[in-house]
């Protein structure tokens, strides 16, 4: 995964969960982080601590449309 993810691959990738996943995105969310650091992946857990803020905005008022 390069470490240079534009925003809008970011906001692409939490419409997409959003869409897939629901309320169970969080819990998706969380199993990939976890994932990333057991393997030492750094790059990975700030992708989807990304993700992780981008959906909590979201979720506090913002849209997707």
């Amino acid at each position: 995964m390069s470490s240079a993810v534009s925003e809008w691959e970011i906001w692409s990738s939490v419409h997409r969960l959003h869409r897939q996943h629901g309320k169970e995105a969080w819990n998706f969310i969380a199993d990939q982080i976890g994932t990333r650091l057991l393997a030492g992946d750094e790059i990975g857990v700030r992708y989807w601590r990304d993700i992780e803020d981008r959906l909590r905005r979201l979720s506090y008022g913002g849209s997707l449309h």
